[in-house]
């Protein structure tokens, strides 16, 4: 009776140590599908991103039509009003906005307009001809007319590091020392490029994961059509003759940004490296 009994202890230990196991490994496997659902996501994000620069050059540049360009970045607009058979906002709202289309004729009346109004000319209609006093940066970044796809002027840029994580165990010991910096790549239409350099924005010891804001200024030359940025990713090992390089040796542009309006965010991540995840973000102003 005895041996039957530890039998059925022997097999009971047996089924419950199987049964751990089998849950570790799910939740590993469970925790491997939410970091490739997160990355998957980040891609999504990072596309969506590029094609929305994209759709808003192609509207400054007019090969959209001109509703499609107001209803989804608020682009010509004035124009939509003015041109289009069914612009996306109503008639007494082009009237207000911009002077346009005051006349209702179902109702035989202007939207609180005389019929002077007819010879009303916006800022933003000026900054349509190239009347405008105002310069050809503010009628671009105001109104979406007399872009370029370059910048006309320098003007600054302000990077940060927003986030670090990883699980591999990179020296073999413990978790690693990760220091990140950037080398920002302000290129014109003609291929010439200016190497800017951020210094470190992360140097930490024994860290897997950091969320925040460590940020610097730059200058971004004028005439620059492109900003490519490819990050650095280092744990400083002292404990060796040499640090490890975790970079994924992958860098990431932004076109025309001659089109982008001041402080319009341009988030981005080195989601090509699988070593880490590494995420930034930048405007200029």
């Amino acid at each position: 009776m005895k041996k039957i009994a530890l039998l059925k202890w022997s097999f009971l230990l047996f089924v419950a140590l199987l049964l751990a196991c089998c849950g570790e490994e799910m939740d590993a496997i469970a925790d491997v599908d939410e970091k490739i659902g997160e990355q998957s996501r980040d891609n999504r994000y990072a596309a969506e991103r590029e094609e929305e620069a994209y759709e808003r050059m192609r509207c400054s540049e007019g090969y959209l039509d001109y509703s499609s360009c107001c209803s989804k970045y608020n682009l010509l607009c004035e124009q939509d009003c003015a041109y289009s058979e069914y612009p996306h906002y109503s008639e007494q709202e082009c009237c207000s906005y911009y002077g346009i289309k005051c006349y209702s004729s179902s109702s035989s009346s202007y939207y609180g307009y005389s019929s002077s109004s007819s010879s009303y000319q916006s800022e933003s209609e000026k900054c349509r001809l190239g009347t405008s006093a105002y310069s050809d940066s503010y009628c671009c970044s105001t109104y979406g007319y007399q872009c370029k796809s370059y910048l006309e002027s320098s003007k600054s840029m302000k990077f940060c590091l927003t986030y670090f994580e990883t699980e591999n165990n990179w020296d073999g010991l413990g978790v690693g020392d990760p220091e990140i910096s950037f080398t920002i790549y302000a290129i014109t239409s003609a291929g010439q490029s200016t190497t800017i350099y951020t210094g470190k924005l992360l140097d930490k010891d024994n860290t897997k994961f950091w969320s925040g804001n460590s940020c610097t200024t730059k200058t971004i030359p004028a005439l620059t059509q492109t900003i490519k940025v490819c990050p650095t990713v280092i744990d400083e090992d002292v404990s060796s003759d040499g640090d490890d390089n975790y970079s994924s040796r992958k860098c990431y542009s932004v076109f025309s940004i001659g089109y982008l309006k001041d402080y319009d965010e341009q988030e981005q991540s080195d989601y090509q490296n699988s070593d880490c995840t590494v995420k930034w973000e930048w405007y200029l102003y």
